[in-house]
């Protein structure tokens, strides 16, 4: 058993137990040990020194009167798990998932430099006449032999409907004769082929080629083609193929939702979802325009609306994966309330719809956030003071709530320090409205008009190596904990970002990350997948 023992505090097996004074050393006999004669009952037993360690729950945060009660063998922090009184039990499985470290997989061309006999595009014959990269580039037939003015060949890439809206380049360098001029051209099964510039002679020149993917392209099919209209003879040589996507990754930024039973996740500019063996995120769509995902919920009738800003249309996905681009932008933020959806831009403009899935679809303007638009953070559902359920909106320095029957927003009685990470974690949770402010979190109870203090920074804080800031709640209907997740990457020096849990009494560290200084983004309660899981 490991112990550690400092000024105010003993460390054994990772737990932190206060001490009451300072520690004292007291002498141990060595004389033989004690003879019993007669009954052995508790008077003769010889007296010995021993630990007893109760494992109490590693609270942080609980209530005065409740922490002195159970101050003796209660931990002050400890990511073990103690729930159970003196007992402790295996450790929760952190599963690692992966994640698209970029736009859509293509298809890589195996023989891109033309050694192989196999070339990159059909109609090609490997050849030593020429060659731009290696020994061997990739030849025509015969131009005008015959009278055959034009040759061509493709590649048809294994279809994924991710493709659609995808901006990709081809590149190849060619040489030809003369009077021959050469192409390479990228086709979408929609919009046609688009086609590089002309060109050919003596001596290689690069092709280029730059096509973004119709919405609802079915195919993607790579060109060449070679021309000539003189009566010679002659070849076109192609080398040195590339193929690119640039979709890649515009924005780390990661929104999780809860859609048709599946699980998604919308990081920079794709959207990705949980597999089934719940060890990667898979992509399924790859590209917005180029646009970053700002928001991602589901609409009144089914569909999942996917924001990206005031300066571009949002898209709605149905449950088949399909996808449309509305006509409509202004959209930062929103949520679904009384079978309508809402949506906010940035200046705090709050509009709503019943068919926002539509591809011109109508909103109604229902009255601005207008005094802090700056300050707003995210829209979650409540209850107010009657028992109704309400739209409330975290800021950096107040909770708003909205009333919808005279159109406007109004402040409640939460007000919390000016602080830029305010209202970043804000929720409904178990009767009450959450509202964290860096390591502090404001409970306001409407029905009971109290407004408490219940975060991180009760009960002496928490070690300073797990120090960071609330970025994220993490709370649904069927869960009895309130997470909330903490990034360090915003305090100075190495501390270690993690997931705590709130069960109503204190909190606990669910989760800490092994490296320091991690960014954290979003969490959320999922049961994608077959599983209930963090």
């Amino acid at each position: 058993m490991a112990e550690v023992i400092r000024r105010n505090e003993l460390i054994i097996n990772s737990i932190r137990y206060p001490l009451a004074g300072e520690v004292v050393r007291k002498l141990t006999s060595q004389f033989a040990e004690k003879m019993v004669v007669g009954a052995y009952d508790t008077d003769s037993m010889k007296r010995i020194d021993t630990w007893e360690v109760p494992l109490y729950p590693g609270y942080v945060g609980v209530q005065e009167a409740q922490a002195k009660e159970s101050h003796l063998g209660r931990s002050w922090w400890t990511d073990l798990i103690t729930e159970q009184d003196g007992y402790t039990v295996l450790p929760r499985l952190a599963t690692e998932v992966t994640i698209p470290s970029g736009g859509v997989v293509v298809y890589s061309f195996p023989y891109a430099n033309c050694e192989a006999t196999t070339q990159p595009l059909s109609n090609l014959t490997r050849s030593a006449d020429f060659a731009n990269d290696g020994t061997y580039s990739g030849k025509s037939g015969a131009l005008n032999t015959g009278g055959t003015a034009t040759r061509t060949g493709s590649k048809t890439i294994t279809w994924d409907a991710s493709y659609q809206s995808a901006e990709f380049i081809l590149t190849a360098y060619i040489y030809t004769s003369v009077n021959i001029l050469g192409k390479i051209g990228i086709n979408d099964g929609v919009g046609g082929t688009t086609w590089s510039t002309e060109a050919g002679g003596v001596g290689w020149q690069q092709l280029t080629v730059t096509k973004t993917l119709n919405a609802s392209a079915t195919q993607l099919v790579l060109w060449w083609s070679a021309t000539t209209t003189q009566a010679d003879d002659g070849y076109a040589y192609f080398d040195t193929w590339t193929f690119t996507n640039t979709t890649g990754v515009t924005g780390s930024v990661i929104h999780f939702c809860n859609f048709n039973g599946e699980l998604y996740m919308g990081k920079g500019s794709y959207l990705s979802q949980l597999n089934a063996g719940r060890t990667a995120f898979e992509t399924v769509k790859c590209n917005f325009g180029g646009s970053v995902i700002t928001d991602m919920f589901t609409e009144p009738n089914g569909n999942l609306l996917i924001f990206f800003g005031d300066d571009v249309n949002y898209w709605y996905m149905t449950t088949a994966e399909a996808f449309t681009e509305t006509g409509v932008n202004d959209a930062t933020r929103g949520i679904t309330w009384d079978s309508k959806a809402w949506k906010m831009d940035a200046d705090g403009n709050w509009w709503y719809s019943t068919t926002p899935a539509a591809a011109a679809p109508t909103w109604t303007a229902g009255g601005a956030l207008a005094d802090i638009p700056d300050q707003v953070e995210s829209l979650f559902i409540g209850y107010d003071a009657d028992g109704d359920d309400q739209i409330y909106c975290a800021t950096n320095s107040i909770l708003k709530v909205y009333d919808s029957t005279n159109a406007k927003w109004l402040s409640t009685q939460v007000k919390l320090p000016d602080h830029p990470n305010g209202g970043k974690g804000a929720a409904y949770w178990s009767g009450g409205h959450y509202l964290s402010y860096g390591l502090g979190v404001r409970k306001y109870e409407p029905i009971e008009y109290r407004d408490s203090e219940v975060g991180l920074i009760k009960d002496d804080g928490i070690p300073v190596e797990y120090n960071g800031e609330i970025v994220k709640f993490g709370a649904e209907a069927a869960s009895n904990i309130l997470y909330a997740l903490i990034d360090a990457s915003q305090t100075s020096g190495n501390s270690k970002s993690g997931l705590w849990a709130y069960d109503g009494f204190g909190w606990r560290c669910w989760w800490a990350d092994t490296s320091n200084n991690g960014d954290m983004y979003d969490v959320i309660v999922s049961s994608a997948s077959s599983g209930y899981a963090v």
